[in-house]
């Protein structure tokens, strides 16, 4: 089985963040988080990570505070390493979608997809364009500007870019604007509720059916925080000295790659009869991976076991 998989024709990154707590010191202001509502005080990390959906590969984290208003400026260093094949779709929850990203790919050529909030939120970068409240798939330009006079003018065509916002692209333009084009497609989810993502691929690229497609696989990333921190011990740490927590985060993800390039190479199969198609219990075959790598378990065991134990794939 080839650890490359794509779809469409792309390698499919979700970026995403997860607090990671770790042991209180409240000397540390840097990592302290204060408790709400008669909650304790604790400590704790924000890990950031461009994760491969269809492989179950970590490419690259960026360790942050916990407080999540780093979570662009980690997404766009990440990127600028690109640590990531490429031919790559960046696809990132609400908390990711912003000029400046969408601006820094569209300039480096890096694909994306990113949530928005929904036109009737308001959103602050879709309601402006006058989109209709149903599903649609359209193109849209608007002009990033420092000027209020401009953007006063004529608010359904200018966007204002505050003076304390670092958007570069608007020092190249001798008119004081940057002309950013995106796509935005909205469609209806099975409860009703509608859903809008904005992105650079063109139609072509990606179809308005295969974009509800690719979104839904972003959760794949929830999963895999889930698997981290409760099978791979990232809850757990032995050290409380910030340099020693880090080595235990990077260790761990090293684990957990290794485990998933493992798993990947294991054909699986459905049994007959069955409705989907299936993968393998990821968290489960890493329990049993740790066993293999300790050499409690032969590698015919492991790979018995991880056929065994199956999940559906429903996306």
């Amino acid at each position: 089985m080839s650890l490359s998989k794509t779809f469409n024709g792309f390698t499919i990154i979700a970026t995403d963040g997860s607090d990671i707590n770790i042991p209180f010191d409240p000397n540390d202001q840097d990592t302290l988080v204060k408790g709400i509502k008669g909650a304790r005080d604790h400590s704790a990390y924000h890990l950031n990570a461009l994760y491969d959906v269809l492989t179950g590969i970590y490419y690259d984290i960026h360790v942050s505070t916990p407080s999540k208003t780093e979570e662009v400026v980690s997404l766009l260093r990440m990127a600028e390493r690109h640590l990531y094949p490429s031919g790559s779709i960046i696809v990132g929850d609400r908390g990711y979608v912003s000029y400046k990203a969408m601006a820094t790919f569209n300039e480096t050529g890096q694909k994306y997809v990113i949530r928005s909030k929904d036109i009737d939120c308001p959103s602050p970068i879709l309601h402006r364009h006058g989109l209709p409240a149903a599903e649609f798939d359209r193109t849209v330009t608007v002009s990033l500007t420092r000027s209020n006079v401009l953007y006063k003018s004529n608010p359904s065509s200018y966007a204002l870019v505050a003076s304390s916002s670092d958007f570069s692209f608007l020092k190249s333009y001798d008119r004081g604007t940057y002309e950013l084009t995106f796509r935005v497609v909205r469609f209806m989810l099975d409860n009703g509720c509608y859903e809008s993502l904005v992105t650079n691929l063109s139609e072509k690229e990606m179809p308005l059916e295969a974009m509800k497609d690719l979104y839904h696989l972003r959760w794949n990333e929830e999963t895999s925080f889930r698997t981290l921190k409760y099978n791979l011990g990232l809850v757990s740490f032995h050290s409380k000295k910030r340099e020693g927590i880090l080595q235990e985060m990077y260790c761990r993800l090293v684990m957990f790659n290794a485990a998933s390039a493992i798993i990947g190479g294991i054909e699986v199969s459905r049994k007959d009869g069955s409705k989907y198609d299936v993968s393998a219990n990821r968290a489960v075959a890493i329990t049993n991976v740790k066993l293999f790598l300790r050499g409690l378990l032969s590698a015919s065991g492991l790979i018995s076991r991880i056929k065994k134990y199956l999940v559906p794939v429903r996306c």
